[in-house]
This record gives structure tokens, sequence and C-alpha cells, in this order.
């Protein structure tokens, strides 16, 4: 890349001309204020609010939105009145700029001081629930996908039960509940609760990308519901019998420094590494040490089992009738145990004094009787829920000031929710009452504070603010009103780094943002193991930081000048307070996310019947015109010219008796090149289920597959693979939810005509007597619908056959010569179902990634096939530190010539080089992403870039040796995740342009405390900057290009890791935003 150095000097007043956008800490040190945001973005439509903190001066009146390439001024909003003195902060002012809703990137100016850049879209959330699951099967013990090896499998030996002590008994699996390896029913049945809900309630925003044991591969069902099921299982270990129930696995004796939870060698007693102790629910103190607990009972344990299972019997009853059965006799009796021993069943402590101190259990019981009535219908568990609703109205730390750890759990009471969705007048206004008194009570202390932050800094205090999120969600959902919603946002903000450090409490999450780096984990001390998606615990009150045992932090502050006297937070592996990752938290954040998503999904319009697409979005005067077609085709030819002369394209769903038809394969040709879509409408055209009762099925998964995957054989005999056609149409029109989810299963979006209009009758003639529609009556129902619906035929997926029965003479096909004119006319646009949904990569309509992505895939590899460094592959490994489970390739190589020996120079290096279609997808992404275009003169511009900087060669670690055309020599450069370093021993620099071997091994090992303290300043594949970088929404602390400061490693290996996993590179998108 430094052969380009001067063509970029020559740019630098391109850079110049950007660097008013870039936010950097020498800059806020100079006006000593900032702007806080919400680091993952905002959705147009929903409240938008920035904080203003400084420490001296004020705030201008008011701010200013700017765009964030061009500099417009986009929005001009009113600087709040002062809120005074916050932490560490003699002022602060709240920005409200929910006015503004265009989606782009912009910043905001308040006199001196900018923001960041972030992002206004409706797909801020979209994923990242997903990602969260992450850090949950990370969190797995028994076997953990994430190490691909098992742990703690010898579990337990009983302890407190009627059995005899030190009974063993198998209680291995469930999550880990933190950094420590401990595991509780309390934390665990609560996580599991909210990943069924979070499936229960936002199906639609989940992914089936992982199988039932955590690896990748999809299985048919849900991530969050196989990470449910994980948890699940263990509590069926932790409850055996009906009045056999264990409450804890492990205790603090598991305190014994950084380790894997598959080296785990702490000795319980029974040797090292073997069994650990499962506490058995007594109802009564408990600890096998120094210290006890104050455990009263066992309701608050029971409670949890019960609602758990609740719920795991309602979501498997259709699906699995044996396991919902089992779920429900377990929940029942859980109850039970509950009803017979009222109080709580806390956490057991050994060495230390810390436990689970929780002091409620009617909200246990009210989630679980609630769960129970709409389990049953039982009324006598709806009187017994609605009696515990009125024993603790508001979970009793809203509105207090502070709280031991884990007093009152769970931190809301999903209860009076599951209640006011069962009931309905004077009692449901009174449970959605309830909600609104805590929420009063923490918005009392929220408004005395610009970050509105009425939630106590108690240990895991971001674990309370997800949950009071969710109430606020839960309460705006079931009442309508919305006075709360800017508090509700308040909450989501903080979390994403709107707060006194700008810090983001969620592990690389956004990628571009300042997320933890240094987290209190084994994984991640140990062995740098990303946490991706975990919630760290959070702020506490500096009170409370000052007189934890044990706790001595790695490293001088980073965020020292924002520490105060009131609350404290440490991006720092000794902080086990504020910094450590939790379970339960985590499961939390899922359901939170997985509302917020769903929720913005809505701005976009795509309902769905029994788990398919039937609309698009009804914002857009925008239909879809699709043709069904099995033994029919009489139409084809006719339909055909019909959309050839409107200049339109129509969606083809044909089964593979059709695609098979002899008689039908000229006109699929001109169809296809006409440029419609052509899809799969199954292969034999089988019924999947019966009509008159629409769960029962009449295929098995099997035959299922089987026929699918003989259909899409017979498009492949099109030159149409599967991927092109992602969208199936199932036959007879008619499935149900199982249908949907193995579709789902297989990569493809199962979709149906929209409902409203007779068109799908265009098949019925005469002889079928009142069943029969004529295509007048079809007509007039298209168009009266779209007289008469609020959205007209927004988003409609018009149904039409392409052939039909011969006794049908009165062919509604025919009328399309006039109905296409007549709808146009009223500004309607006529699109293929892919650019109806648009559910490609990145938005790119499947149309461009048909005509442009192969000849690109083809130049890609080409070029890769080329790569000089790929020459002699000496190893393949995916445990390489800092780069775990990415297939990096360690390769030796000659190039150019020693001038002193004649012979070619030898280099050493790790490369991760993407595939050819992974390269071509990023090109393709980053040019959508930036242009909205995928013409070939951006395409062109970034691969030459690419091609010309790095040839698409990563360097993980070693030497590089790059051409100098005007010295006619190689230079050799060390490499580092991407971007290159020096060496700090002065012994190990090449000499005479050529290394030693022992100077190659040596780069092969190098690690941070290696190098000197500035960089490179290009990240590759495209040689992206700091300034890019910042300028693209970064909020990281990378210096910029006088200061190169060593973070940017961090930041390069993150960013080209996740876009290992996905189909954008953020930073080839950063460069794109300055270049294209």
């Amino acid at each position: 890349m430094h052969k380009y150095m001067v063509m970029y000097i020559r740019k630098m007043s391109l850079f110049f001309s950007f660097c008013f956008l870039l936010y950097t800490s020498q800059a806020a040190e100079s006006s000593g204020a900032w702007i806080r945001i919400n680091q993952l973005g905002y959705l147009p439509k929903g409240i938008k609010v920035a904080v203003w903190v400084g420490k001296q001066g004020t705030a201008a009146e008011t701010f200013q939105v700017l765009e964030a390439k061009t500099s417009a001024l986009v929005f001009r909003g009113k600087t709040s009145a002062a809120y005074g003195a916050y932490g560490p902060f003699n002022q602060s002012y709240r920005l409200n700029f929910s006015a503004f809703t265009k989606p782009g990137h912009y910043y905001i100016q308040c006199g001196e001081v900018r923001s960041p850049v972030f992002r206004l879209a409706d797909n801020i959330y979209e994923g990242t629930a997903d990602f969260s699951l992450r850090y949950m099967r990370q969190q797995r013990s028994g076997f953990n996908p994430f190490l691909k090896d098992s742990c703690h499998t010898k579990d337990g030996f009983t302890m407190y039960g009627p059995m005899r002590d030190s009974t063993h008994i198998d209680v291995s699996g469930g999550w880990h509940d933190a950094t420590d390896y401990l595991q509780y029913v309390t934390t665990s049945a609560n996580a599991t609760y909210h990943l069924l809900a979070a499936y229960r309630d936002f199906p639609e925003v989940f992914s089936d990308r992982h199988q039932a044991n955590g690896l990748e591969g999809s299985n048919g069902t849900a991530d969050v519901l196989d990470e449910a099921k994980w948890g699940l299982n263990w509590l069926l270990k932790m409850h055996p019998k009906k009045n056999w129930m264990f409450n804890q696995l492990a205790d603090d004796r598991d305190h014994a420094g950084m380790r894997l939870p598959n080296k785990d060698l702490v000795d319980y007693g029974m040797g090292q590494g073997n069994a650990r102790v499962v506490y058995f629910a007594n109802g009564e103190p408990q600890g096998l040490g120094k210290y006890k607990n104050r455990s009263t009972g066992l309701a608050s344990t029971a409670g949890k089992f019960s609602s758990a299972f609740a719920l795991a019997a309602s979501v498997y009853q259709k699906t699995d009738p044996g396991l919902a059965k089992l779920f429900r006799e377990k929940s029942l009796s859980a109850y039970s145990l509950g009803l017979a021993r009222p109080g709580v069943s806390q956490t057991a402590p050994n060495r230390e004094p810390y436990f689970y101190e929780e002091d409620n259990w009617v909200d246990d019981m009210e989630l679980a009787s609630a769960a129970l009535y709409r389990l049953t219908g039982g009324q006598h568990y709806l009187k017994q829920s609605l009696q515990y609703s009125l024993a603790e109205q508001v979970t009793p730390w809203m509105g207090a000031d502070t709280a031991r750890h884990y007093q009152w759990y769970p931190f809301h009471n999903f209860g009076h929710a599951e209640l006011a969705a069962a009931t309905d007048g004077k009692t449901k206004a009174a449970l959605i009452g309830y909600y609104r008194q805590g929420i009063e009570k923490v918005l009392g202390k929220a408004k005395q504070n610009a970050f509105y932050r009425g939630v106590p800094f108690i240990w895991c205090s971001n674990n309370l603010t997800t949950s009071f999120a969710i109430q606020c969600a839960l309460y705006r959902k079931l009442s309508g009103d919305e006075q709360y919603a800017e508090l509700e946002q308040a909450c989501v903000d903080w979390l994403f780094g709107c707060n006194p450090w700008g810090k983001c409490m969620v592990y690389g999450m956004p990628a571009m943002g300042d997320t933890p780096g240094d987290p209190h984990s084994s994984l991640s001390y140990l062995y740098h193991y990303p946490l991706d998606g975990g919630l760290v615990d959070g702020p506490v009150y500096g009170s409370i930081f000052k007189h934890l045992r044990g706790l001595t932090l790695s490293k001088p502050d980073a965020y020292a000048e924002f520490q105060s006297d009131l609350v404290v937070y440490h991006d720092d592996k000794g902080d086990y307070s504020t910094n450590e990752p939790t379970m339960d938290g985590t499961a939390s954040l899922v359901y939170l996310l997985a509302g917020k998503a769903s929720e913005a999904r809505h701005n976009i319009t795509f309902p769905e019947s029994h788990g398919a697409i039937i609309r698009g979005d009804t914002s857009s005067k925008k239909l879809a015109l699709v043709f069904t077609g099995d033994e029919f085709g009489d139409g084809a030819a006719f339909i055909a010219n019909a959309l050839k002369q409107e200049q339109v394209h129509g969606s083809f769903f044909l089964t593979g008796n059709f695609y098979r038809n002899k008689d039908f394969k000229k006109v699929i040709a001109q169809l296809k090149q006409d440029g419609n879509y052509l899809g799969s409408h199954s292969d034999r055209h089988l019924l999947y289920c019966d009509w008159g009762k629409r769960d029962s099925l009449l295929v098995t998964k099997a035959q299922f597959e089987k026929d699918i995957a003989a259909g899409y054989l017979e498009l492949k005999k099109f030159g149409i693979e599967k991927n092109q056609a992602p969208y199936f149409l199932p036959p007879y029109e008619w499935y149900n939810d199982t249908i949907a989810s193995w579709t789902r299963s297989l990569d493809l979006h199962l979709v149906n005509f929209t409902p409203g209009t007779r068109s799908n009758a265009d098949y019925t003639y005469p002889e079928m007597g009142a069943k029969y529609i004529n295509s007048e009556t079809v007509q007039q129902s298209i168009l009266n619908y779209e007289q008469k619906d609020k959205n007209g035929l927004n988003g409609f997926i018009l149904l039409v056959h392409i052939g039909t029965d011969p006794r049908r003479k009165d062919k509604f096909y025919s009328r399309l010569p006039r109905l296409i004119p007549a709808l146009k006319s009223k500004g309607y646009q006529f699109v293929r179902i892919d650019e109806l949904l648009k559910q490609e990569p990145a938005g790119i309509p499947a149309a461009y990634l048909k005509d442009s992505l192969p000849a690109l895939v083809a130049k890609c590899k080409n070029l890769l096939d080329h790569a000089y460094m790929a020459q002699t592959l000496i190893a393949e490994t995916d445990t390489l530190p800092g780069w775990e489970g990415l297939p990096v390739k360690l390769y030796a190589y000659k190039t150019g010539k020693d001038l002193y020996t004649g012979q070619p120079k030898t280099g050493k290096v790790y490369l991760l080089n993407p595939s050819a279609e992974k390269l071509a997808t990023w090109i393709m992404t980053t040019c959508w992403e930036v242009k909205k275009s995928v013409e070939a003169k951006y395409i062109n511009k970034v691969f030459e870039t690419i091609r010309g900087q790095s040839g698409a060669q990563f360097p993980v670690k070693g030497v590089v040796y790059e051409d100098q055309y005007t010295r006619n020599f190689q230079e050799p450069y060390i490499f580092k995740d991407g971007v290159t370093v020096y060496v700090a021993d002065s012994t190990m620099f090449p000499r005479d342009k050529t290394c030693t071997p022992a100077q190659l091994d040596f780069y092969l090992r190098i690690e941070n405390k290696d190098l000197k303290a500035q960089t490179g300043r290009y990240g590759r594949i495209i040689s992206t900057t700091r300034e890019m970088y910042l300028a693209n929404g970064g909020t990281a602390d990378v210096g910029d290009a006088e200061h190169r400061k060593i973070k940017w490693l961090d930041i390069v290996k993150d960013l080209y890791k996740k876009a290992w996993r996905s189909d954008k590179n953020e930073l080839m998108i950063a460069w794109a935003r300055q270049n294209l």
C-alpha cells in the first residue's frame, strides 16, 4: 500500500474537508464538553435525543443536525433548559431532534462541540437480538459450541436434600452465570422465560443459523428457541421429581482465578475438575462455609420454574405435544411446591458474603399462576394471580436509591403484562396502572438529569436498565399511552453510548461503536476471545466501588475524567463490578432488542399469515403481479406479451411439472429473457395440509424437502440457481406454520397472495356452481379494494393463474392489458416480488445481483488466484489468538530479488483472504450502501482500488513485501491484524530489505507488547484510514494521521472479523464514503 502514499498525500485536501466531522478525544478536551449519542443509531420515526455535557461553560441555545458527508444543514433544534451538574459534569442539556426523520448519516453540532457520526435507519436493530444470542451460546455448560469442547460434564453431588449428602445426580448443561461458572435456577429460569417470550412475541426477527447444539447450521428451529430449549433441558434436570427441586450448582469456591471452563480444575471435595456441589432447595438458610443466606421458603424459585415451564408448554404444544405435556406437568408440580412453601430461596454463599439476596417471591408466583391460567384456562389460577399482583404492585427497587444485590428480582414483573393480556375492563386497567406507578417513581428521579437516569447505580445496573425499558415498552403497548416513550428510549440510548462515558455496554455492538474492549472474562483475558453480544454489569455508585473486595484495576483508567463520586464505570478486566457480562442480563437484552427490531419492522409493513409474507411496504405504491401454474399454461404467451407491452415485470411461481412440460419451455425462456422473476411452486404440486384442519399435515418434513429440492433442480435447467429464486409460493396457496418453519430452514422465504380480492379465484369454472367467480367480479373486487382500503393496493401481492381448466372460457388474464394501465394511471408501479420485498443483501434488488454478481465473482476469483503471497501452504488454523474460529492460513512465499544474492526474497505470513464470492458481495454491498447503485463505475473503482492496494490479501501476521516501482525493489513491511506495525526491538528490523529466518518466525509471533506505540496508517484490504473510520461513525480513540494509536489494530481486526461473517465490510464502506 505504501507505493500509493503519494496518491494519498495528493488527496489530503479531501480529508481536510471532512476533518470537522471527526470526533476525537483531543477535540473534546479542548472544549471541555461532549455530545453523547446512541451509537447504534436512531429510528427515523422514533424518539431521538442526544445529551450535551460539559465541565465548563454552557451549551449554545440552538443545535444543528448536519449531513455527515456534505455538512449540509438538515435540521435546527432548540437546546433544552439546563439540567445542571451531573456526575463529573458541571452542566448538561438534552438535544431533541425527533422531528427530523430522513434516513442517513449525520452529526450534531452545538456551538463548538460536535458529536460522532450516527445513523438514522429503520434497520438499526436488525439482527441485534441474534447477535446477543452469541453470548448465550458461549456461556453454555456441558457442550460449549464456542469452544467446541465440553465442560462440567460430571456435575454434580447433592447437599441439603432428602437423599444422602454427596449423592451424584446429573445436572450438567445450562449456562454459566457470568465470568464465574456458577449456575443458578433463579437467573437461568428468568433467562429462559425471556428467550421464550421473545420467540413468542417477536418470532419474525430471529434467524435459524445454528443447530440445537449451538454449532453452525440450520435445523428448522429459530436460534432463540434452540437457546431457550438449552435452558429448559437444564431446568428439567434441576426439578427431576415432583417434590425435588434444586436451586444452585457450584458456589464461590469457583472464584479461583481465570481459566477456561473446559480447563476448570476447581476441587469441591471430589477431586480436581470433578463433580461440583448442587444445592437442594429446602427453604431454609444455606451455606457450607463461613457465610449463609437468609432463605425462608421455596416460592421464589418454584415460581420461576413454573412460569418458564408453562410458557414452554404453550410454545411447544403445536409442534411437540409430548414435550409440551412434560413441561405442563413440571410447571404444575413446581407451582405446587411454591404454594406449599411461600418465601424466598436465595443463592448460597460459602467463603465470601456475596450472594443473590432476593427478598420478593409474590412476583414469581404471580407470573407462574398467570402463565398457568393462559395455558390451562383454570379460573383458580387467575384468582391466585390477581391476589399475588395486589401484594406487590410495583417492583420495589423502582423509585429507590439503592438495593442489595438482586434483592428485588426479576427486575421487572412480567406477571402484570401476562395478566393484563388475559383480562379486560377494570382488572386490566388496574394491572396496567401498576406498571405506570413504577414508571412514575423512576421518572420522578429521571427528569432531574439530562440523561433521564432514574435507575439506581447498584450492581448490575445495566440489567435493571434493560428490564425497566422492557416494562416501559409493555406498558406502552398495553395502554397505547406514549407519554413515557422518551424515558423508555433514554434507557436504550444509555446502553448504547448516551451516558457519561460515551460507552456502549454490549460487547461488539455496534461494530463501529466504543464497546467494552477489556471485559472481566477468562475467555477474553486469557485468549482474547470476543464476547459478542454480552451485556456488561454497568456503572455502580462510587461508594459501592470503593468497598468491594478483591478489586484492582489492571491499567490506568482511560475514562478517568468521566468518573465521579456519584458513579463509576471501568473498561478494565479488573473491575468485576461494572465490566463483567452476565447471562441473565443478556437474555433480557435479547427480549428488549427483539421488541425494538419488531417495532422497527412495522414501519415497513410486511404482514404475515401463518409464517408467510403476504404483503409488502404499504407506504409505497408498488405491487407485484404473481402468476402460479402447474398443469395449465394456456395464458403464458398472452401474459408474457402483455407484460412486455406494458413494460412491467411479473413473478412466476411454477411447479416442476410445469418446468418439465415441453410445451411450455419456449414461453418460460421468453419470460426469463424479458426479466421476469421465475420461482418455485413445488415440484409435484403436493397438498401440504388438510383443507378442513389446517394444522394437520399431509406430508412429512422429508417429503417436503425432497419435493422442494426436485423443484429447484428443474429451475436449474433454465439457468436459475436456488439463491437467485429465494421466494417460494406454496402449492394451492395452502400451508401452515410448520410449512413456514420448514421453508425457513431451507433458506427460503415463504410468500402468498394478499387477501381481500377474488383474483385467486380466477381458476374456477361454471361447473363448480356457487364457487364460480366470473372475471368481471374478479376485476371489480380489485378496483373496489383499491378504493376502500386505507392503503389501497400498496405492497399488494396480486395472484393470477397462468392457465386454467379448459372449462373456464372467461379468462381473467385476458383483462391484464386493461387492468395494468388502469392501475398505472393511479400511480402504481408493478415490480417483481424480490423488489417488492427487498430482502437481498444490503437491500440490493435481486435483479442487480443476478446481472452483476456472477461477472464480479469471476473477476475476484482471477484476482485471488494470482495472490502472490498465497504460494506454499504451511498450515491452516482456526485457533490463532485473536482470530479464533476463522480459517487463517500460514503461507511461505518468494517474490522479487535480493539485491545482494540475486535470489528471490522469502516471506512468511498468516493470511485470511476472502473467497471470490465474499469479496464480490462486499464490493456490491459497499456500492449499494454508499451510492444506492451498483453501476460499473462504482464497482470498478472499488475493485481496482483493492487490487492496487492489497490484491485482496489480508495479512493477519507476518511480513509483506511490497513493490516499490520507483526504486525497483520490494520493501518488507511487518503486518499485524491487517495494519503495518513497527517492532520495538531494533535487532528485529529487516536489514538490507531482506528478512532473516529468525525474523520471519518472530513476526509470526508478535503481540502488541512487541510493537512501538505508533502503527501504519492504513487498514487492509482497501487502505482504510482512521479518518475514514471516524467519519463513518467510529467512536474508538484510534488517534489520527499524526498520532497513530495502536488501538487501530483492534478496530481493523474486529471490523474485518465482523465482515467475514456477513455480507458487508464496514472498512470498505468507510473508504467508499469518502472516495465514491
